[in-house]
């Protein structure tokens, strides 16, 4: 945009998009983190499309239940319900929200996991009706392990398991 107090100005942060397929509504979902280049809007942003590539029809953004919103990933259940988790409360708290039936704003039902961890990079998924978390620590661009956890329900509690990856 050319509008400097658009979320999609050139000079704010648009990052790390994530696509889910809404069955429902037979549309693409797009969530990212929007941000200022100081990152104090933390912010989400939502867009639609037809089609997986796009082109994408820009919403809007929000911090979801009223709380900051900085990495993020989307991730939709066997029963077709999706789930937003967010890195919030300056990074110190990872918040699962449930997401309308349309994936296009939460609920206002969500849980605060991860209290205290400083958890970022979240990713979800699900095996043999268990679910996985894995993420990393919150340093910015300097690398640091990766984290893991298990839950049986998306809400928790989740039982951190430690690093995943192995090798040298």
């Amino acid at each position: 945009s050319k509008d400097s107090d658009h979320d999609l100005y050139r000079d704010n942060v648009a990052e790390r998009p994530k696509v889910v397929f809404n069955a429902n509504t037979g549309k693409f979902v797009m969530w990212l983190h929007i941000d200022s280049m100081d990152y104090e809007k933390a912010r989400c942003g939502v867009a639609m499309s037809d089609r997986p590539e796009g082109p994408f029809e820009y919403i809007d953004s929000f911090r979801p239940n009223g709380q900051m919103a900085r990495d993020l990933t989307v991730f939709v259940d066997d029963d077709s319900k999706a789930y937003l988790f967010t890195s919030s409360e300056d990074n110190a708290v990872m918040h699962v929200s449930e997401l309308g039936d349309d994936y296009l704003s939460t609920t206002g039902n969500y849980s605060r996991i991860f209290v205290g961890r400083l958890m970022e990079a979240p990713t979800i998924f699900k095996n043999e009706g268990r679910y996985y978390f894995v993420g990393s620590g919150c340093t910015a661009w300097k690398p640091n392990a990766a984290r893991s956890a298990v839950a049986s329900s998306i809400w928790g509690p989740w039982v951190e398991l430690g690093n995943p990856c192995r090798g040298e």
